[in-house]
This record gives structure tokens, C-alpha cells and sequence, in this order.
């Protein structure tokens, strides 16, 4: 019966999903996984690990945004939270934002990056500029490196731009 089967920790070892992922893989395909005993490991014959795997190939993280994790932390296990952040870092990026005094509504940073973008820029900084007008369009909060460089701007010319 173990023969061509791998626990669930194996499953998870060999392929770098998580349980939770492979559980929901598991309901969304319908599959039964077999027990060695009544309180024994689960077992996954190969067909099921193949027909999971290539369902998590297309499976988001965040459906509405087609993303796969956090982007800042690149984790999964934690629920969505907002603009592509999970819980923890939506609340460092909220926590960033009112530090500096800038907002943190995303409308409103996209505002201040096509202010900024309207003045003349060199090449390089109106290509970081159209990176950040471009995740924030999508409604993705920006990286943090993205912030950084937006919030290391002078408070004047920040404060004017904020208007």
C-alpha cells in the first residue's frame, strides 16, 4: 500500500508546497488520500501528486490580483490583507507610510508619482517613477524598496506633491 505513495510532509519536503496549499489542491480536485491507519499518515499515490501539482501551477494566492505571494515578503501561508500584501507587511507598510506622514491609500500615492512624474526627470528616475505609476495603477502597493526612494525625497518637495 506504500509502495509509489509519499506522506504529505514528504509531498511538502520535495515540492516546497505548503500543507495548506496541498489541502486545498486536494478539495478543489476531490481527492480521497488514503490513511496506512485509522489514525495513520496520509498517503499520496503519484496520479494524485501529479494532478496536484499541476492544479497549484495555476493556483493564486490572491485571486482578484493574480499573485502567487506577498510582495514583500514572497510568503504564502498568510492571508491577503491588502494591495498584495499579506497581514504583517500591510501593517509595516501602513505603519511606513504614517511614520513618514505620507499617505498610505493607494490612490492617492499614485497621485503624488504622476505629480512627479509630470516634472522633468533624468531617465533613470522617470523609469522607476513608471514602475511605481504602473503597480499602483494595478492596485499593488509598491515595493519597499520603491517606497524608500519615494520617501527619502525632501519633505518639501514631498509636502508640495501631497496637495
Amino acid at each position: 500500500m506504500t509502495r509509489g505513495a509519499y506522506t504529505v510532509r514528504a509531498l511538502c519536503q520535495s515540492t516546497g508546497y505548503s500543507r495548506t496549499q496541498l489541502e486545498r489542491a486536494q478539495r478543489a480536485l476531490r481527492l480521497k488520500w488514503r490513511r496506512t491507519s485509522a489514525r495513520g499518515r496520509f498517503l499520496i499515490t503519484d496520479e494524485q501528486r501529479d494532478d496536484m501539482l499541476e492544479w497549484l501551477k495555476h493556483d493564486y494566492w490572491s485571486k482578484p490580483l493574480r499573485l502567487y505571494c506577498c510582495l514583500w515578503c514572497s510568503g504564502s501561508r498568510k492571508p491577503h490583507r491588502a494591495s498584495g500584501l499579506c497581514e504583517r507587511c500591510a501593517k509595516r507598510h501602513f505603519r511606513m507610510c504614517a511614520d513618514m506622514g505620507f499617505p498610505s491609500a493607494l490612490h492617492k500615492q499614485l497621485a503624488i508619482v504622476v505629480e512627479l512624474l509630470k516634472q522633468k526627470q533624468s531617465a533613470e528616475s522617470r523609469d522607476f517613477l513608471e514602475g511605481m505609476r504602473a503597480k499602483l495603477g494595478r492596485g499593488l502597493a509598491m515595493t519597499r524598496g520603491q517606497l524608500d526612494w519615494l520617501l527619502a525625497l525632501t519633505p518639501g518637495e514631498l509636502a508640495c506633491r501631497m496637495r
